[in-house]
């Protein structure tokens, strides 16, 4: 049995607090270890941020930004988060740039830094554009006997 939360925010910085609580929720409600939560609310921070930075510029809005959170149980428990926005076209797995991770972090170029973060902390990132809405899914394993449903 999967058990699914799914929320709609508004394309609003001010929405990331209320992203966070829901995944601690969800997180606390699973009994999943504190690090996999911490993980899991970055990722999706980071990811929805540059959604709201970049693919809504100068306030514009759109529909909803929908995050859905599943968890999996048995051998295979995971926890996968869908996040579905109708900016732009982006694949940030593709089209962010690679980070520089070498020297002063004053000296760096911005950019690219994040997704790679996200990639690092999760098992699976993927990105599709489907009916106009670009949907990138996260996925995160948790090792067997960790999470107690």
């Amino acid at each position: 049995m999967t058990a699914v939360t799914e929320l709609a925010l508004a394309a609003d910085l001010s929405e990331l607090t209320r992203l966070a609580d829901a995944i601690e929720t969800f997180c606390d409600a699973h009994a999943l270890p504190p690090a996999v939560s911490y993980q899991i609310s970055l990722a999706a921070d980071e990811l929805i941020t540059n959604v709201i930075s970049y693919g809504f510029p100068d306030g514009a809005t759109g529909l909803p930004i929908t995050v859905r959170l599943a968890a999996g149980e048995g051998d295979a428990a995971s926890v996968t988060v869908v996040i579905v926005d109708d900016g732009p076209a982006f694949d940030p797995f593709a089209e962010a740039p690679p980070p520089v991770l070498e020297g002063d972090i004053e000296d760096r170029p911005i950019g690219g830094l994040g997704v790679h973060l996200v990639r690092s902390m999760m098992d699976q990132v993927d990105y599709a554009r489907i009916d106009g809405r670009n949907v990138v899914t996260l996925r995160k394993q948790i090792p067997a006997g960790i999470a107690d449903d």
